[in-house]
C-alpha cells in the first residue's frame, strides 16, 4: 500500500517492530519533491501547520531549502499540491519577522510563480473548484506587500510588471468570502504604491 500522508511516509524499527513517528522537519521538506503528488501536497500542508506562528520554525524551512521547493509546486499540474504550497507560503511570510523569507521568495521566481496561479484561474467555473487557492495565492501576495520594509517596494512593483492588479481586481467579483478578503487586502497593500492605486482605480 503506498503511503499518502507525511507520518504515514515514516516508519521506523523498534524492538524489532515497526512503528510510527512523527517526522523531522528536513525529512518533510525533502517528501516536497516526492514522486507522488498526494505526499507533496501533504508534505507542504504538514509545513503549513508546523509553521504557523513559529518564527524559528520559519526561519529553518528557509535554511533548508523548503522555501524554493514550494515555489516549485505552485506550478503543479494538481491542484491539490499548489493549493497546500500556497498555504506554506502565506504562512511562511507573514509578520515583520519574517523579513528574510519574503525576500528568499522573491528571490526564488515567487511573485511571478503567484502571479502565474492566480492567472491559471481565469474561468468561473475553475476558480469555484479552486478558492482555497486563491487565497493563499492572494494572502501571499499580501503579507508580501505589507508594510514599509524595503522589499516591499519592490514586491509592489513587481505584481504591477507581472500584470498581477487586474488578475486581483477581477477576483473581488468571485462569490467566496475568503477569497474577497485576502484579495482586498492584497490591493490595499498593492495601492502603497502611487503607481498601483492609480491603476487599480483604473481597473
Amino acid at each position: 500500500m503506498l503511503c499518502t500522508n507525511v507520518s504515514e511516509c515514516l516508519r521506523i524499527c523498534g524492538s524489532g517492530e515497526f512503528g510510527w513517528r512523527d517526522p523531522e522537519l528536513p525529512e518533510v521538506i525533502q517528501m516536497l519533491q516526492h514522486q507522488f503528488p498526494s505526499v507533496q501536497s501533504n508534505a507542504a500542508a504538514y509545513l503549513q501547520h508546523l509553521c504557523f506562528g513559529d518564527n524559528k520554525i520559519k526561519a529553518e524551512i528557509r535554511r533548508q531549502g523548503g522555501i524554493q521547493l514550494l515555489v516549485d509546486l505552485l506550478d503543479h499540474r494538481m491542484g491539490e499540491v499548489h493549493r497546500s504550497a500556497c498555504g506554506a507560503l502565506r504562512n511562511l511570510v507573514y509578520g515583520k519577522a519574517n523579513d528574510e523569507n519574503k525576500v528568499a521568495l522573491k528571490n526564488c521566481g515567487g511573485i511571478p510563480a503567484l502571479v502565474r496561479l492566480l492567472r491559471k484561474t481565469g474561468d468561473v467555473e475553475i476558480r469555484e473548484l479552486v478558492t482555497d487557492t486563491l487565497e493563499g495565492a492572494a494572502g501571499a501576495l499580501q503579507n508580501l506587500a505589507a508594510g514599509s520594509w524595503k522589499w516591499s517596494v519592490y514586491i509592489r512593483a513587481a505584481v504591477r510588471k507581472e500584470k498581477g492588479l487586474p488578475i486581483l481586481v477581477e477576483l473581488l467579483r468571485i462569490d467566496n468570502d475568503k477569497v474577497v478578503c485576502a484579495v482586498a487586502t492584497a490591493l490595499r497593500n498593492m495601492a502603497l504604491d502611487i503607481r498601483n492605486k492609480e491603476l487599480i482605480g483604473e481597473y
